[in-house]
């Protein structure tokens, strides 16, 4: 069985363990272990299917977001979220980023108008022309994480409501 603890202090756990007993009233879990001995993520993920907006403050960038002629700031670029956590993202994106480069991105799913700063860790072949981008948070405030904390509950509720 997965568990997965958030501790103000600590953040975001994940632990896997076996049962022991089962019954209507009781639970016992032997064997629980944090899921990072186990597995090389640090974080919980969860696959999404959103949209997302990357800013660049790098004038060359294909992403810069153009003003409009009212003087407002108009869109990114247009990205399509494939996965999620609290410490990254993986991102389907248009052209290719060098890895290094650092960007916002805007997650309107999210619910809250936040830009999170993120740095491009590697990048990932999905087997067609699609190219994808594992991107890592960088200096998230309480809030930032707040939020995209309940936002990833919030999808994992979803899918585990589908499932049943």
């Amino acid at each position: 069985v997965k568990i997965e603890i958030y501790n103000s202090r600590l953040g975001f756990r994940v632990l896997i363990g076996n049962i022991y007993i089962s019954t209507k009233n009781l639970l016992r879990i032997i064997n629980l272990n944090e899921a990072t001995n186990q597995e090389h993520r640090e974080y919980f993920r969860i696959t999404v299917s959103d949209e997302a907006f990357i800013y660049s403050t790098d004038p060359k960038a294909v992403y810069v977001p153009a003003q409009s002629e009212d003087g407002n700031q108009q869109e990114g670029l247009c990205v399509s979220l494939v996965d999620i956590s609290l410490g990254g993202i993986l991102v389907k994106v248009p052209e290719e980023m060098p890895i290094g480069e650092e960007f916002c991105i805007k997650i309107p799913a999210i619910g809250a108008d936040v830009l999170y700063r993120c740095i491009v860790r590697r990048k990932v072949g999905f087997g067609n022309d699609d190219i994808g981008m594992g991107c890592e948070f960088q200096d998230m405030s309480v809030l930032q994480e707040d939020l995209l904390y309940r936002f990833i509950l919030k999808r994992q509720n979803a899918q585990l409501k589908r499932v049943r």
